[in-house]
């Protein structure tokens, strides 16, 4: 298999060896990561990212035959590579916005989440509120209300 099929198969330029949005990835992954506070969201850059990743995936199965198994192999690891990052990346977000869901909420920072990052927090802040109003209002005594 020639070089330029292999780039083709991984939507990468002759100059690099690596997708740019790879490589965007991995900036805001390691941002996202040794940063205390959340950080704004990539939703752009997720969607295309998931994109490459459909269309690498459909690309591998046409065009590699069983002869080339090695190559596959090669494809597949560092398909499987970005899907970690992806996948670390959007896990970090999540357990940022539940460790600062009061905050979020409170100080009205939904422009930092993604849609459905704001969905998802709004969802959680409603099912605590309930609970605490459930089970830890109720409980009180009424001659502290």
């Amino acid at each position: 298999m020639n070089k330029n099929v292999n780039n083709e198969i991984m939507g990468i330029s002759d100059t690099s060896c690596i997708h740019p949005l790879y490589k965007n990835l991995i900036t805001e992954w390691q941002k996202e990561k040794f940063s205390d506070e959340l950080l704004p969201a990539k939703e752009e850059m997720i969607k295309k990212i998931s994109l490459l990743i459909e269309k690498i995936n459909s690309k591998l199965k046409e065009s590699l035959s069983d002869e080339n198994q090695f190559l596959k192999e090669i494809f597949e690891l560092d398909l499987e590579r970005l899907l970690f990052v992806l996948k670390d990346y959007l896990r970090i977000r999540l357990i940022k916005i539940e460790k600062y869901l009061y905050f979020i909420i409170k100080n009205d920072m939904g422009s930092i989440l993604s849609t459905s990052e704001f969905d998802y927090a709004f969802n959680l802040f409603k099912i605590k509120r309930a609970y605490f109003n459930q089970n830890l209002y109720k409980n009180i005594h009424t001659d502290l209300n």
